[in-house]
C-alpha cells in the first residue's frame, strides 16, 4: 500500500532508482496490474522506462512479462488499450534492434 501511496505522488522516477529497484518495484506493480488495479500507472512507469533506456536493462523474465501485461492491457478499455499498444509495439522494436 505504500508503494502505491508513494507512486501516486512520484510519478515514475526509474531513472533516479537502481536497476534492481526499478526491478522490484515494476515486478511489484505488474502483480497489482495483473489484479486490473493500476493499469494507468504502470502504462506510465514503463513508459518512462523505455523513454530512459532502462528498460533494456531489466531482467529478459522481467520484459517478458510487462510485455505480456501490456498485451492484457492492449484489450482493455479504449485508452488504455491504444496506450498499450503504441508501447507494445515501441518496447518490441527495441529489442529486436538490440537482439540483432
Amino acid at each position: 500500500m505504500y508503494l502505491l501511496r508513494l507512486m501516486m505522488q512520484t510519478g515514475p522516477l526509474c531513472t533516479s532508482l537502481s536497476p534492481a529497484v526499478n526491478e522490484n518495484v515494476l515486478q511489484k506493480v505488474n502483480r497489482i496490474v495483473r489484479a486490473n488495479v493500476f493499469s494507468a500507472n504502470l502504462l506510465a512507469w514503463v513508459e518512462a522506462a523505455v523513454a530512459s533506456g532502462e528498460f533494456l536493462r531489466f531482467a529478459p523474465d522481467l520484459q517478458n512479462e510487462l510485455l505480456d501485461t501490456l498485451c492484457e492491457l492492449a484489450g482493455a478499455g479504449a485508452e488504455l488499450s491504444a496506450r498499450a499498444q503504441r508501447l507494445y509495439n515501441t518496447i518490441t522494436k527495441s529489442l529486436m534492434s538490440v537482439n540483432k
